[in-house]
């Protein structure tokens, strides 16, 4: 049995990850997602990295951790202070030590910016994409009826993970896989096959997908999740 800890990415929470828990558990694996603190401005990766350290205290085995989209800022500070198998990129950022993801993503092109340019803040500059587009640009490979139950579900995500210089001042020795998706409308398909190749020097997997394949194709991610294990 393999542990996967899950980390969801901006908007979101541990909910999003439901459906592919119940996958895992159905081929003898073990999910454990968990809610990053979104709301607080204050909280950067290295709080969202101990919300998910304490998350997984009692687990003893290596895990294999997934970052999806802004979880992907926070889970490779995970291996200093824990056995760690693999780190996953689902569609997801990958810090550059020394800088701040904004900058990257300015540098590097890595976000699709329409998706970007509609949304709305609050009095924090906190954001959160609005009902139809969230439909339009995070969920737009899902059933209709599983994309309207999580649009339903967003949250305020503050601003810090990405404002901040990463906590993260070297890069761990650990196995990294990147899962790209195809259909993606938030970050840059392209970017993701580039990234990967460049920072892990290997191809990712692939998939022909929106941003959350976790709710659109929950069985292939599983299948890719389970031959990154192996």
């Amino acid at each position: 049995m393999t542990v996967f800890g899950l980390v969801h990415g901006s908007w979101q929470g541990a909910w999003v990850w439901g459906p592919l828990i119940t996958e895992l558990e159905h081929r003898g694996h073990r999910g454990i997602a968990v809610d990053m603190p979104a709301h607080d401005i204050q909280a950067g990766a290295s709080q969202y990295a101990d919300k998910l350290f304490d998350a997984l205290r009692d687990v003893t085995d290596d895990v294999v951790l997934v970052g999806h989209s802004l979880g992907g800022l926070s889970i490779p500070l995970l291996p200093a202070r824990r056995p760690v198998r693999a780190l996953v990129f689902l569609a997801a950022g990958i810090p550059r030590p020394r800088m701040t993801y904004a900058a990257q993503v300015q540098q590097e092109g890595i976000r699709e910016q329409s998706a970007f340019d509609q949304t709305a803040k609050d009095e924090h500059g906190c954001t959160i994409l609005p009902y139809h587009t969230a439909l339009d640009v995070l969920y737009n490979a899902c059933k209709p009826e599983v994309a309207h139950w999580a649009a339903d579900r967003l949250r305020y995500q503050a601003q810090k993970p990405m404002t901040e210089v990463t906590p993260l001042t070297r890069w761990p020795d650990v196995s990294c896989a990147y899962i790209a998706c195809h259909g993606d409308r938030v970050i840059n398909a392209d970017w993701q096959v580039r990234a990967a190749q460049d920072r892990f020097g290997a191809d990712p997997y692939e998939m022909f997908t929106d941003h959350s394949p976790m709710l659109s194709a929950t069985e292939d991610l599983a299948d890719i999740l389970l031959e990154i294990q192996a």
